[in-house]
């Protein structure tokens, strides 16, 4: 019964404990009928989830006294097997030395470590004309060019990124007029970003050599944020 996970039917049974008796064979042939039938039924049918789920709680009480509803029976169940259960025999102070001893000769072992020393220089490097016995039968690659671009198969076209300023513009206006409570920002910063704007175009006149140095007394603000 034990190994049909139905030993929790003999731990509450009123018979005698004496195996082999007729209504312990009766038992058997009725729980193993039981246990075919919940086999054989469907995964989807419901009745046979939940002979499937009783099943599970007696063969391993153990692992379900958690259950709500079930969990007082199962722990009652794990308190009569350990009833019937034969004692196990404590080890001696003997036999726990004796199995110390016995782990402390075991060879451990390491794969790296057993690769490694089947290395014939382990102990000492190559002689001179064996590291050039080895350098002469290496693989020599002529184009190799350190450094160099890597150049593609096809041309790769531009991309025009200048419609990207990065962020909306307009939008940082309105939040920062809201921030200061006063609808003359936007217009300011508008007005900023329009001489910043100028100044970068003079600059890169002047590099260019194209323009002119601008007048010192031209005003322009320069406002990085904006």
């Amino acid at each position: 019964m034990q190994e049909m996970g139905f030993q929790s039917c003999c731990l509450l049974c009123d018979a005698r404990d004496v195996a082999g008796t007729k209504r312990c064979r009766t038992c058997i042939e009725k729980h193993s009928l039981t246990r075919k039938n919940i086999e054989e039924r469907s995964s989807d049918d419901l009745v046979g989830q939940f002979a499937r789920e009783l099943f599970q709680m007696i063969s391993a009480p153990h692992r379900w006294d958690h259950d709500t509803v079930h969990g007082p029976e199962l722990e009652r169940i794990q308190y009569l097997a350990g009833l019937v259960s034969a004692p196990k025999k404590m080890p001696t102070t003997e036999e726990i030395s004796e199995l110390f001893a016995t782990q402390a000769k075991k060879v451990k072992r390491s794969l790296i470590q057993d690769v490694a020393n089947r290395n014939p220089w382990k102990e000492a490097p190559p002689s001179a004309e064996e590291a050039w016995l080895f350098g002469e039968n290496l693989p020599v690659i002529e184009d190799l060019v350190p450094g160099a671009r890597t150049i593609p198969n096809r041309p790769i076209p531009k991309v025009d990124r200048s419609d990207r300023v990065g962020e909306d513009r307009a939008l940082v206006d309105v939040l920062a007029s809201q921030e200061a409570k006063d609808e003359a920002v936007i217009e300011q910063r508008e007005t900023a970003r329009e001489d910043w704007s100028k100044a970068l175009d003079s600059v890169g006149g002047i590099l260019d050599g194209s323009d002119e140095v601008p007048d010192e007394e031209e005003n322009v603000e320069d406002d990085l944020d904006l």
